[in-house]
């Protein structure tokens, strides 16, 4: 029976000097904050998914109005979520107030809104509107949807040079200022790319990196969904007008 006791101690004994030399190799723990920590980087976590999520609901829509030299009047802006708008204006050139004919014209382009969403038009200048859709659609990868995008946002331009291989890059209104009569970029703000492919077809077009890294995405790859380019290949033939998609794809199309 002592024997056995012995054996029994010398085990314990042994299990236990066996463990307090692991822990000698293991980190002490943190303090008694060490569970709100665990529970707030598990929080983040899943924050951080469902902001994936949730842009991926987001969508933001621009569509310009011209003159006979077409040059820009006035844009209209939507950003909507699930399909319903919350958040939707008129942008008008810097230091000038809407027309009651570009009102009349932003309100042919609203849709039927769900109760309790937004009821009225924001009215921005296009320096605020291009650095919106630099903060909505670069930064935070909200989709840009609109018709001919690359030509909608030249409409927008504050600057433009030359690029590698033939394509030009714009800056947008908003996204640097004009030092000693030349055009300053911002450092936070990117250039757009823009590649011709001939006439009569959409450009092709991308964002470049400004000078400031932590100003670039993080996580994601800003998107452009550009109906002119995606209409014709959903009905197999050619499209030049919004308007004449709407007829194909049978939808409504505002008329002023």
């Amino acid at each position: 029976m002592r024997s056995k006791r012995r054996l029994r101690r010398s085990w314990r004994e042994r299990l236990v000097a066996k463990s307090i030399r692991l822990r000698a190799h293991v980190e002490a723990p943190a303090s008694e904050d060490a569970g709100p920590k665990v529970a707030t980087l598990t929080t983040k976590r899943s924050l951080a998914h469902r902001a994936a999520h949730f842009v991926a609901r987001r969508s933001f829509f621009l569509h310009v109005v011209v003159d006979e030299l077409d040059r820009a009047v006035a844009f209209f802006f939507r950003e909507a979520f699930d399909g319903w708008t919350r958040r939707e204006g008129i942008a008008v050139p810097d230091g000038t107030n809407p027309t009651s004919e570009v009102l009349a014209w932003a309100a042919t382009q609203r849709q039927d809104l769900r109760p309790g969403f937004v009821t009225y038009l924001d009215v921005l200048t296009f320096s605020e509107l291009g650095l919106l859709i630099v903060k909505r659609c670069y930064r935070h990868g909200v989709p840009l949807i609109g018709w001919d995008i690359p030509w909608q946002l030249c409409r927008l331009a504050g600057h433009v040079g030359r690029s590698v291989g033939g394509a030009f890059s714009v800056a947008l209104m908003g996204t640097g200022k004009v030092v000693d009569g030349k055009w300053r970029d911002s450092d936070y703000c990117p250039r757009l790319r823009v590649t011709t492919r001939g006439s009569g077809s959409p450009a092709f077009i991308r964002w470049l990196a400004p000078r400031d890294e932590a100003a670039m995405p993080k996580g994601h790859r800003p998107r452009f969904v550009d109906l002119g380019n995606l209409v014709p290949s959903v009905v197999g033939g050619a499209v030049e007008t919004p308007a004449q998609a709407a007829v194909l794809l049978g939808t409504d199309w505002p008329t002023p």
